[in-house]
């Protein structure tokens, strides 16, 4: 959905309205919450959330919205995401979860909340993140 991907809310509400699927992903693109969150759209994860996107969808590579947020410092949307019910724990095929994520780019605000709210800090680190610290 374009309209996610761009911050249009409006059109995001219209959209879902009529019916448009919003966990669809357009050929070689992300899903409008993957989209949103990436772009730091926040009032539009929020409605997506609201309407039900699968916020466990994730792209090619295993990155789900939540690895994307917690990856790139977007604290709000990581908060979103989580009390939407996303699992903190899933891991990409190499292993990294969203807490492995923020804690690789040292975004300690991201680690704290992911901790408070669902991310397990005692599992073990995946061998592709080697310079890791052990937990």
């Amino acid at each position: 959905m374009i309209a996610s991907d761009h911050g249009r809310r409006e059109n995001v509400l219209l959209l879902g309205k009529a019916g448009t699927d919003a966990d669809k992903a357009r050929p070689h693109r992300d899903t409008s919450l993957i989209d949103a969150s990436d772009r730091r759209h926040l009032e539009v994860v929020l409605l997506l959330c609201k309407a039900g996107a699968d916020t466990g969808k994730a792209r090619p590579n295993g990155a789900t919205a939540l690895m994307i947020a917690s990856d790139h410092r977007r604290r709000e949307n990581v908060l979103l995401l989580c009390k939407a019910g996303t699992d903190a724990d899933k891991a990409r095929p190499n292993g990294a979860t969203a807490l492995i994520h923020a804690s690789d780019r040292r975004h300690l605000a991201v680690v704290l909340l992911l901790c408070e709210t669902s991310a397990h800090s005692d599992k073990p680190r995946p061998v592709s993140y080697p310079h890791l610290p052990a937990p």
